[in-house]
């Protein structure tokens, strides 16, 4: 208990820091899977966002890009992100010990969840997501107009291709060994033979996607890469904002909209088309950006247990909260046994 109460007042010290005032009043939010920790602030000049980054992401340099980039959004008119606040010395990230703290205005509004939303309130958020992303892609080309639009290749999509790679030539091999020399998680455990199963299976078609994929020509533009339920607010039947921007970078807008897609299905075999068709009103998608949304999540679909098993088992990251990636995992398991399922239906007629 003590160690939350000093956290706390280390967390009211450094809004007070930001603000030059000590905040009204500063509650924990509930923490997501990636370690970083949150609090609303509610002070004389507003409501923030105090976030704690963990200690190994990010880096000062990253962190520079990203506030320089969210105020240039913000100064160009764009309300769907938040902005940093800068301390009276006009830095907008204080260093404590080994951590980096921000401060960023709060969105106000309710998280799209998980739980089946409409296809109205899908497609809102489709359109809001291709309106923001022609925000980003000016923004940026506004900054940078020596790029004149130029077409590259989606880093994203060359990571998953070093992921699997990785995994079909050393890195399963590497895990194995050392679930036998000791002891995990029975959920790990049970990712890893799923995965094993799937990439089996799937694993040299997906392979052959990546590389094409890899090949292919997008602009290229600062996207969320990290479009989930939770992160995105609603205010009755508008979206609000997004939020929790630490996964930003430089990458292809399919990476968003997979993101945002492969989280809802729907029963009607139409709901796909009519999304993508949504967001083409607002943003039209070139041909390659198509393909790419398509490959971004089929590959999400096969390689996230992946990376966490690079974490866990190769890497010794540590999570905060446990219980939380448990659940996270077991939902990747049954993830993976329904595209294990589905595949030998397909085979088997």
């Amino acid at each position: 208990m003590q160690l939350q109460l000093t956290t706390n007042e280390l967390a009211r010290q450094i809004a007070g820091r930001f603000l030059q005032e000590l905040p009204v009043s500063i509650v924990e939010q509930s923490g997501g899977l990636s370690g970083a920790r949150v609090w609303r602030v509610e002070s004389s000049r507003g409501t923030f966002a105090l976030r704690q980054y963990p200690t190994e992401f990010p880096t000062e340099e990253r962190l520079r890009w990203l506030h320089g980039f969210l105020k240039e959004v913000r100064d160009r008119g764009c309300a769907l992100l938040p902005c940093p606040v800068s301390t009276s010395e006009g830095a907008t990230w204080i260093k404590h010990e080994s951590q980096l703290w921000e401060l960023l205005t709060w969105v106000h509004g309710e998280p799209l969840l998980e739980e089946k939303p409409t296809r109205e309130l899908l497609i809102t958020a489709i359109t809001t997501l291709a309106d923001l992303h022609q925000q980003l892609e000016h923004a940026h080309y506004h900054a940078l107009p020596h790029l004149k639009w130029q077409e590259m290749h989606a880093e994203g999509i060359r990571e998953r291709r070093r992921l699997l790679q990785d995994w079909l030539t050393t890195d399963q091999a590497q895990i194995a060994k050392r679930f036998r020399g000791a002891a995990y998680s029975p959920t790990l455990l049970a990712l890893f033979h799923a995965q094993q199963q799937a990439l089996q299976r799937q694993g040299l078609e997906l392979l052959a996607r990546l590389d094409l994929a890899a090949a292919t020509f997008v602009k290229i533009f600062p996207v969320l890469r990290d479009v989930q339920p939770g992160h995105v607010l609603f205010q009755e039947a508008r979206v609000a904002g997004f939020i929790d921007l630490g996964a930003m970078r430089l990458d292809s807008a399919a990476a968003d909209l997979a993101r945002l897609l492969q989280l809802w299905r729907f029963p009607e075999p139409d709901w796909y088309a009519d999304s993508l068709a949504a967001y083409d009103k607002v943003r039209p998608l070139s041909k390659n950006e198509r393909v790419l949304v398509d490959v971004y999540d089929d590959s999400a679909r096969l390689l996230t247990g992946v990376q966490w098993l690079r974490w866990i088992v190769l890497e010794e990251r540590e999570f905060v909260n446990h219980d939380l990636v448990e659940q996270h995992w077991q939902r990747i398991v049954q993830d993976l046994e329904r595209i294990l399922n589905c595949s030998t239906k397909i085979h088997q007629s």
